[in-house]
C-alpha cells in the first residue's frame, strides 16, 4: 500500500513540473508598457513539428539586425476613445517601431506609415479594432476592422483550435461625378495551439511556454467605381503566410514569433528583450512642440522647437543619460558618439519641468 503511495505522489509531482500551462490575457500585452523586440533577419532554421509531449527549443544563437519598440497605453487618453469604444489599448506610430502584432494592418505602407492602432484585449484573446492614419490617401479617416481581427487566440491551452475572419475598406478620390477608388482587405486565419515546453532566446530562457500556429490567407482588393456602380475590379495581392507565436505564462508578450512564408520557409524572426514603462500617458502634460529627424538616426539628429531654450536629454535602456544637448528653436545635433539602439529623449525647459518625451532608434 505504502509503495503504492509513493508511486501516485511521484506521477503527481511528475504532472506538476511537466503539466501544460494555459495562456490567459495576463500574458498578452498591457497598458502603460513599452515592450522591446529583437528583429532578426538573418537566421534560418527549421520549423519544429507540433507536438504532444514537453518540448525544449533553444533559439539561442538569434542575432539582432534591428529593435522593435510597440508601445501600449489605454485608448483613453487617444482622441478616438468615442470611435473605437470597446478597445482597451492603442500604439501609435511610427511604422517602423511596431513588432510585428499588428496583423493584417496596412502598417508600413503608405495607409499606415504614421498613426494609431486600436486593440482589445479581453479572455477570448488579443484583437485588432481598427487604425487612424496620420498621413497617405486616407489621413485621419477612423477607419474600423469589421469583423475585428484576432491576433493571438484564448484561452491559449494545447489542441485548442481557432478559426477568425476579417476586413477593413477605405474610399480615397471621392468625388461623384469621377471614379472612386474602393480599398477591401479581407484575412481569413486558422489557429492551432500545437506545442508547448521550455525556450531559449539570447536574453534568458522561459519555462512555460505554449505555442500557437496561425495560418494567414489576406487577399487585398481595388474596386474601380463611378456613380456608385463598380467598373473594374482587381485583386491587388493575396498572401499565404504561417506564424508561429510561443507565449510563455509569465510574460506579456510572445517571447519569439517565427514569421514564415506559405511553404514554412523563416522570413524572419522577433523576439522579446525588455519592458519599459511607457512614456505615452504623460504627454497629456506636455505643452511643447518637438521635432526630432530623421528617426531612425545615424550620425546627426536635426531638431526644431517652439521653445527658445531648451534642453534634451539622452537615455539608454538602462536609464544612464549618455548625452545632454542645450537648444534653441532648431538646428542639428552630432550624436556620431552614441551606439546603436534604442534611446528616451527628454526634453526639458530651464526652470527644469518635462516638456516633451520620444522614443528614437540609431
Amino acid at each position: 500500500m505504502k509503495k503504492v503511495y509513493y508511486l501516485c505522489i511521484f506521477i503527481l509531482l511528475g504532472f506538476s513540473l511537466y503539466a501544460q500551462e494555459t495562456i490567459g490575457e495576463e500574458s498578452m500585452p498591457q497598458a502603460g508598457w513599452t515592450y522591446i523586440v529583437s528583429l532578426d533577419n538573418t537566421s534560418t532554421y527549421s520549423i519544429p513539428a507540433g507536438s504532444q509531449t514537453a518540448q525544449s527549443w533553444d533559439y539561442s544563437s538569434l542575432t539582432e539586425a534591428y529593435p522593435k519598440v510597440p508601445t501600449y497605453d489605454s485608448t483613453k487618453f487617444t482622441p478616438y476613445q468615442s470611435d473605437f469604444p470597446s478597445s482597451t489599448l492603442y500604439t501609435k506610430g511610427p511604422a517602423y517601431m511596431y513588432s510585428g502584432l499588428f496583423g493584417g494592418a496596412p502598417v508600413g505602407q503608405s495607409a499606415l506609415a504614421e498613426g494609431y492602432m486600436f486593440w482589445r484585449v479581453d479572455p477570448t484573446g488579443f484583437w485588432s479594432e481598427g487604425f487612424v492614419a496620420e498621413n497617405g490617401p486616407v489621413a485621419y479617416e477612423k477607419i474600423p476592422i469589421m469583423p475585428n481581427e484576432m491576433i493571438i487566440p484564448l484561452p491559449g491551452v494545447l489542441n485548442a483550435t481557432y478559426s477568425n475572419f476579417s476586413s477593413y475598406q477605405y474610399t480615397f478620390q471621392v468625388n461623384p461625378s469621377d471614379y472612386d477608388t474602393l480599398y477591401v482587405s479581407k484575412t481569413s486565419k486558422t489557429f492551432e495551439y500545437d506545442a508547448w515546453g521550455t525556450l531559449t532566446t539570447p536574453y534568458g530562457t522561459f519555462n512555460k511556454v505554449v505555442r500557437a500556429h496561425e495560418y494567414r490567407i489576406k487577399a487585398d482588393t481595388v474596386y474601380i467605381k463611378l456613380n456608385g456602380m463598380t467598373v473594374f475590379t482587381l485583386e491587388w495581392s493575396r498572401d499565404t503566410s504561417n506564424i508561429y507565436y510561443y507565449i510563455d505564462k509569465d510574460t506579456e508578450y510572445p517571447v519569439l514569433t517565427t514569421y514564415a512564408d506559405k511553404n514554412n520557409v523563416v522570413q524572419f524572426t522577433e523576439y522579446y528583450k525588455m519592458k519599459l514603462v511607457s512614456t505615452m500617458g504623460i504627454k497629456e502634460e506636455q505643452t511643447a512642440q518637438l521635432s526630432l529627424y530623421p528617426n531612425p538616426f545615424n550620425n546627426q539628429i536635426h531638431f526644431s522647437t517652439d521653445i527658445p531654450e531648451s534642453s534634451l536629454l539622452f537615455y539608454n535602456l538602462e536609464g544612464r543619460c549618455v548625452k545632454i544637448v542645450s537648444i534653441e528653436n532648431e538646428g542639428m545635433i552630432d550624436v556620431s558618439d552614441m551606439h546603436a539602439g534604442v534611446y528616451i529623449c527628454k526634453q526639458y525647459s530651464k526652470d527644469g519641468r518635462l516638456l516633451q518625451v520620444q522614443k528614437l532608434i540609431k
